[in-house]
């Protein structure tokens, strides 16, 4: 099975409408970092640097409290493989 095959099999368990955290998003498997290991500091990295869409669901003066949506999630890894 291909590498590209792995992950497109993991998007198929992402529900659109659900909320993800970056701990969750790293245990998918769906974002990697080069060594080819999900890392949960890839995910911020991207989230802070705006490549991946994502919401604050913290109160007002509270630490960061990131959360992706499942399209968003999907939309993201599969701009990676098309180009």
């Amino acid at each position: 099975m291909s590498f590209q095959t792995k992950i497109e099999n993991r998007l198929k368990s992402i529900v659109d409408t659900e909320m993800y955290s970056p701990e969750q998003v790293t245990e998918l498997a769906v974002i990697l970092n080069t060594k080819f290991e999900p890392s949960v500091h890839k995910v911020y990295r991207l989230i802070q640097g705006g490549n991946l869409p994502a919401t604050n669901m913290a109160g007002l003066g509270s630490q960061p409290r990131w959360f992706v949506e499942g399209r968003d999630l999907k939309k993201f890894v599969k701009s990676k493989f098309s180009n």
